[in-house]
């Protein structure tokens, strides 16, 4: 499932570029990604976060935090990368709810609190969850 989750947060990154590609002074998130690519996580996590922070747009925003929450995942800063997923949440709502619930699932999982981790997986299979994560939950 590691393998899946990565291939779905790569390409989630992909469809946030997208997302915020059109704004005409947009943030760069070049050191980030270089951070993360060297496996700097935390750095990485706090360049989403100053990113997050400069950009006026909520979709953005949210984007931004998601990304610094799957660093943070990614360095094992389990309760940090919960806490910018809830930023996330605030700052764009229903917009990364499903990627949210996912990378929940992984730090409930990383804790070894198996139902939690189950609750969040459930709460994937919906009408309404694109097919790929229903596929990964």
């Amino acid at each position: 499932m590691f393998a899946s989750f990565c291939r779905y947060a790569l390409s989630g990154l992909l469809v946030f570029s997208a997302v915020v590609s059109g704004a005409d002074e947009e943030p760069s998130a070049q050191l980030a990604v270089e951070l993360s690519e060297e496996g700097r996580f935390a750095e990485a996590a706090v360049e989403f976060r100053r990113l997050a922070l400069s950009d006026a747009k909520p979709e953005a925003r949210g984007g931004f935090y998601w990304m610094a929450a799957y660093e943070y995942w990614r360095g094992k800063e389990f309760a940090l990368a919960d806490k910018m997923l809830d930023r996330s949440e605030d700052a764009a709502p229903l917009v990364f709810d499903k990627p949210a619930l996912l990378l929940r699932s992984e730090n409930a999982a990383a804790a070894k609190k198996w139902d939690e981790s189950a609750f969040y997986l459930e709460s994937l299979l919906t009408e309404t969850t694109p097919a790929d994560l229903k596929n990964l939950a």
